[in-house]
């Protein structure tokens, strides 16, 4: 049995969606791929804030089973 071949990264898309009004995000899937590195730096930058709120909302907290 063949496994399918990895589709190569800066040649145009292969198939397109049916709904006329897709809008593509990126043009090849090198760009796609980008795209989604910057996007998970950016969640991973957020949730790295809201860990630190969380752990300053402890501050109002009376014991450890309130934080909880």
């Amino acid at each position: 049995m063949t496994s399918p071949q990895e589709p190569t990264t800066h040649t145009p898309p292969v198939r397109r969606f049916k709904d006329p009004d897709y809008v593509e995000v990126a043009p090849t899937l090198a760009a796609l791929r980008e795209r989604i590195d910057t996007l998970d730096g950016q969640i991973v930058e957020l949730l790295a804030q809201r860990a630190l709120c969380v752990r300053d909302a402890t501050r109002f907290k009376r014991d450890a089973f309130q934080v909880a």
